[in-house]
């Protein structure tokens, strides 16, 4: 089951981990796997890919017929490109929104590792980075970011807990 707590809203995953991991690797994915959701302004997190129209139209009138945002994006912590979330971002600042929740990762942790997308385009994490803090983005799709759990390497959006947030709280300032 999946605890919420609106107070401090904490991501609690459950994995099959392996038995025989050592302690230390099992305190590194449990970290990876709790973590709460942040609030930042949307202009302080930096894509490196761009978007779809298509997708970006029908997302943006899901999130303002719906009345909020179910999840959070992912972000390295220490430059704020984001992992997972361009669309939900383009579609939040068309909705006039200046806030985005976030979840926050250690983008140099070797267990987060990026693929090439759709544009198989050679990528790697400085690719990534490069192309967001200098403006010159990837076409849409052009990476998928994993994260290694129990051995088994899944999307970074399973870590990514759900955590609906009201249009409302998102066009607040920080101010």
């Amino acid at each position: 089951m999946l605890g919420h707590d609106p107070s401090n809203f904490r991501l609690i995953l459950y994995c099959r981990l392996d038995q025989e991991a050592e302690g230390s690797e099992l305190n590194s994915k449990m970290e990876l796997l709790s973590k709460s959701s942040t609030m930042l302004q949307l202009d302080d997190v930096k894509p490196h890919e761009d978007v779809e129209e298509h997708r970006l139209t029908l997302l943006t009138e899901t999130i303002r017929k719906d009345g909020h945002l179910i999840r959070p994006i992912a972000i390295d912590r220490e430059t704020r490109v984001i992992l997972d979330g361009h669309h939900r971002v383009a579609a939040l600042r068309r909705l006039g929104c200046t806030l985005v929740p976030v979840y926050e990762f250690d983008y140099k942790d070797p267990d987060i590792t990026v693929l090439d997308g759709r544009s198989n385009l050679p990528v790697d994490k400085a690719t990534v980075v490069t192309a967001a803090l200098t403006g010159k983005i990837l076409p849409p799709k052009s990476t998928r970011h994993m994260v290694l759990l129990a051995d088994r390497s899944v999307h970074i959006s399973e870590a990514e807990k759900e955590n609906p947030t009201p249009l409302s709280r998102l066009r607040r300032s920080n101010s």
